[in-house]
């Protein structure tokens, strides 16, 4: 079952395959850990997953680290879902970063 995300102001990112993060354009381009963290193919903190389906950055948790990963192949992406209503920004985060951010 595909689990659908989006950021914390309401935008469409990608979705979950397994305990991979995957923008909707089907690229890898995080880990998810069993605390619902996401860790990027460097080993850094991205994120995490409220339990809402959004995602969003934990300021404190900006240097943590996990063991590096190399993303597997690009799939063919999903139907990019509608955008949602934001919400407003929780003390101590920002937003997760925009699936541009992770294609070069």
């Amino acid at each position: 079952m595909t689990k659908h995300l989006w950021n914390w102001e309401g935008d469409y990112f990608g979705y979950i395959e397994g305990d991979q993060l995957r923008t909707h354009e089907g690229y890898h381009v995080g880990k998810i850990n069993k605390n619902n963290e996401i860790f990027g193919s460097d080993g850094m903190y991205l994120g995490e997953i409220m339990n809402d389906n959004r995602l969003i950055t934990k300021e404190s948790k900006i240097n943590n680290k996990e063991k590096s990963f190399i993303p597997k192949m690009k799939k063919i992406g999903k139907i990019k879902k509608m955008e949602k209503i934001g919400k407003i920004m929780k003390v101590g985060y920002t937003d997760f970063p925009k699936p541009n951010k992770f294609i070069n």
